[in-house]
């Protein structure tokens, strides 16, 4: 097996289990057998192996990912507003990601529908366009 391309099926394959018993071992939270387990991470390690994470997204319908958007992430507050949601959300499983709409209406706007075409979990938006800053005002 070549490690950029390595599959779950190329793991339960190597490994003799089921692809469900792959998905256990990389879950954590199901019952499977030390020596099973053992086996399997051995493989996983051996390729270096990480989950798809779009195909992760398509199997169980959550991305894990949330949106935050600011109209100035040099602002202290935002910053800091960020680091704090940053850090909540790591520590729950979720990643973030960060769009500075730097005062742009058209730029949030984008931020949103990429975040929705990516099945973002949610989306934080902070402040909105200020009508002074916005190019259509």
């Amino acid at each position: 097996m070549r490690n950029e391309k390595v599959t779950i099926y190329d793991l339960a394959k190597e490994a003799g289990v089921s692809t469900a018993t792959i998905s256990r071992v990389i879950a954590g939270n199901y019952p499977v057998s030390q020596k099973t387990r053992e086996k399997v991470q051995k493989i996983i390690d051996q390729y270096n192996y990480h989950p798809n994470a779009v195909a992760r997204t398509l199997s169980n319908k959550k991305s894990r990912l949330i949106g935050f958007i600011t109209p100035a992430i040099t602002n202290p507050f935002f910053s800091q507003v960020f680091i704090e949601v940053e850090k909540y959300a790591l520590d729950k499983g979720y990643s973030v990601l960060l769009g500075n709409s730097m005062h742009s209406r058209e730029l949030e706007l984008r931020y949103i529908r990429m975040l929705l075409e990516q099945q973002a979990e949610g989306i934080i938006l902070l402040g909105g366009v200020d009508k002074r800053y916005s190019s259509r005002s």
